[in-house]
């Protein structure tokens, strides 16, 4: 493995590697669920298809493996809506994930925000397309979220942060 691999896959206590993983998994789930299903407005993200969901690799290079837990820290807002408070020196110091449309849906969104300017926040997006990378339960968001805030674990996979709207009008999804 590469020296970027190496230096930001996670690893246990004790310095055991966790499961890496296979040329085989896939970054993403097939097949891009399109913007109807997904409850997207028409402003979010307007040129993206839909949405694509993290797949094997991508949840294994966050540490998201069966047996084990996000870190502590994460507080629930309102239902389905939780956030994690990071150091105040970072840009964007809080982490949120939501799930999008109501509880009958298995979308969580991944975001990212400047607590001291609300407005000013980012989504996880694959950087072909900037189409949003979503996760299948709140569990896998908390890892992605926490994993894929740093520069280096994003090129593992292509991944980037963008704001979904063109304009200042931010509307909940």
């Amino acid at each position: 493995m590469g020296a970027i691999t190496d230096s930001v896959l996670p690893v246990l206590e004790g310095g055991k590697a966790m499961t890496r993983p296979t040329l085989n998994d896939p970054i993403f789930d097939e097949p891009l669920l399109e913007r109807g299903p997904a409850s997207m407005p028409p402003n979010y993200f307007p040129d993206a298809p839909g949405v694509l969901f993290a797949g094997r690799k991508m949840l294994k290079y966050a540490g998201c493996v069966s047996w084990l837990s996000p870190s502590f820290g994460w507080q629930r807002i309102i239902a389905d809506d939780y956030r994690k408070y990071l150091r105040r020196f970072e840009q964007f110091d809080v982490l949120r994930v939501r799930q999008s449309g109501g509880w009958w849906s298995n979308g969580w969104v991944v975001e990212r925000f400047n607590s001291c300017s609300p407005k000013d926040f980012q989504v996880l997006v694959f950087g072909l397309g900037y189409v949003p990378v979503w996760a299948h339960s709140r569990r896998q968001a908390m890892f992605l979220a926490e994993y894929y805030r740093h520069e280096q674990a994003l090129l593992l996979v292509g991944c980037c942060w963008k704001n979904p709207y063109r304009n200042s009008r931010v509307i909940a999804i």
